[in-house]
């Protein structure tokens, strides 16, 4: 029980590997797999790096964001695809910017460098 804390539960996070021990504070909740002690196993970090970012956001409400990953089985896991998925957006986006750049040159450069010249006609 959270309220047993006496801290203010918008900033409190709760990580488990039961999801009955969360029952009642699923808001503060970010879920993991349970370890079973393999050594590739990489959830602790994952969430390590999840729980430096909530920190880092200097959120309101920690809530707004744990919201996020109801639903999900290893909250680390979901925040590394997310990141993953958001760096290729930011690739795409930079593609497609770049693409964009060269079209306009190409436009300019086939228009006379966009430039009118001024002078004497003959």
């Amino acid at each position: 029980d959270l309220s047993l804390l006496n801290r203010d539960e918008s900033k409190v996070i709760l990580v488990d590997d039961n999801p009955k021990s969360f029952r009642k504070h699923r808001a503060n909740a970010l879920p993991v797999k349970p370890f079973k002690g393999e050594p590739s196993d990489r959830s602790l970090k994952l969430l390590a790096e999840l729980l430096v970012s909530l920190r880092h956001a200097e959120l309101s409400d920690v809530r707004d964001v744990i919201q996020t990953y109801i639903g999900v089985e290893d909250a680390g896991e979901e925040f590394q695809r997310r990141r993953e998925e958001m760096a290729k957006q930011q690739q795409l986006m930079m593609q497609q910017q770049q693409q964009q750049q060269q079209q306009q040159q190409q436009r300019e450069e086939s228009n006379g460098g966009g430039k009118k010249k001024r002078g004497w006609f003959w």
